[in-house]
C-alpha cells in the first residue's frame, strides 16, 4: 500500500463545469489563463506546466515532463476536441520566452483564487444591482452562490473528470493522468455527478444514425435480442 493511502482515504472530487473554466479564464491574466487551459487539456500537472515547451506541443500529442515517478514522463494524446480548444489557447497567449510555454511562475494558485473570489464578488455586485432594478438574475451560478476556490490540482481533476463524461474508461484516464496503476483514478471517477453520468449514458445509449431502437438492442450475428 502507498504511504499516506488507506482504505480511510476520501480523495476530492472537485472539478470546473465548463462555464466555470470559461469565467476562470477570463479573470486571469493572459500567460495564467493560458497555464490554466493547458493544465485542464492536457492534465498537466504545474510542475510539469513550468518546464512546457512549445516543442512539446505536436499535431496529435502533447509531451508532459512530470518527474514525480517515471509515469508522469507521458505523452497525452489530443482525443477530444475541447482538448485540442484548450491546448490551442494555450499556445496563443502563453508568455513564455526562449522557448518554455509559460512564464516561471511561483504564485500561480494563488493567481487562482483572487480570479475565483473576484468572480464571486462580481457575480454579487450584479445580483444585487439586478434586485434592485428588478431586472432578472442569471440563474448560472444562482444569485449569491460562491465560487469555488479552485487550486492546480483541481484543474488536472478537471480533465479526468471531463474525459470520464466522454465515456473513456477508468484505466484509461489514468494513463492520461500519470498515474502508475488506476487505483487512484477508480476512486475519483469511477463515479461521477448524476448529470455527467446521465448524458453519457444517454449519448451511450443513442441508436447509430440510420439504425431504429431495436436494431440497436441486437446482441451479435444470432439476432437475439440485447434487451433483457
Amino acid at each position: 500500500m502507498p504511504e499516506g493511502f488507506s482504505p480511510e482515504y476520501t480523495p476530492q472530487r472537485d472539478f470546473l463545469r465548463p462555464a466555470q473554466l470559461e469565467a476562470l479564464l477570463g479573470h486571469l491574466g493572459p500567460d495564467n489563463a493560458a497555464r490554466a487551459a493547458f493544465m485542464v487539456g492536457t492534465g498537466c500537472e504545474w510542475s510539469a506546466s513550468e518546464a512546457a515547451r512549445r516543442e512539446d506541443v505536436r499535431k496529435d500529442f502533447v509531451h508532459i515532463g512530470g518527474t514525480k515517478n517515471e509515469t508522469r514522463d507521458r505523452d497525452v494524446p489530443l482525443v477530444r476536441p475541447w482538448q485540442g480548444d484548450l491546448v490551442d489557447y494555450a499556445l496563443e497567449h502563453g508568455m513564455g520566452k526562449d522557448g518554455l510555454l509559460f512564464r516561471p511562475n511561483t504564485s500561480f494558485t494563488h493567481a487562482l483564487y483572487r480570479a475565483c473570489d473576484c468572480i464571486t464578488a462580481t457575480r454579487a455586485i450584479a445580483s444585487v444591482m439586478a434586485f434592485v432594478r428588478w431586472e432578472p438574475v442569471s440563474p448560472e451560478f444562482g444569485p449569491y452562490e460562491v465560487f469555488p476556490r479552485i487550486s492546480s490540482h483541481d484543474l488536472r481533476r478537471t480533465f479526468g473528470t471531463w474525459l470520464r463524461a466522454d465515456g473513456v474508461p477508468v484505466t484509461e484516464v489514468a494513463a492520461m493522468l500519470g498515474h502508475a496503476d488506476s487505483r487512484m483514478a477508480e476512486r475519483v471517477y469511477a463515479k461521477l455527478p448524476p448529470d455527467l453520468l446521465r448524458d453519457l449514458l444517454t449519448a451511450l445509449c443513442q441508436p447509430a444514425a440510420g439504425q431504429t431502437v431495436l436494431e440497436a438492442g441486437k446482441d451479435g450475428e444470432d439476432g437475439e435480442s440485447g434487451f433483457a
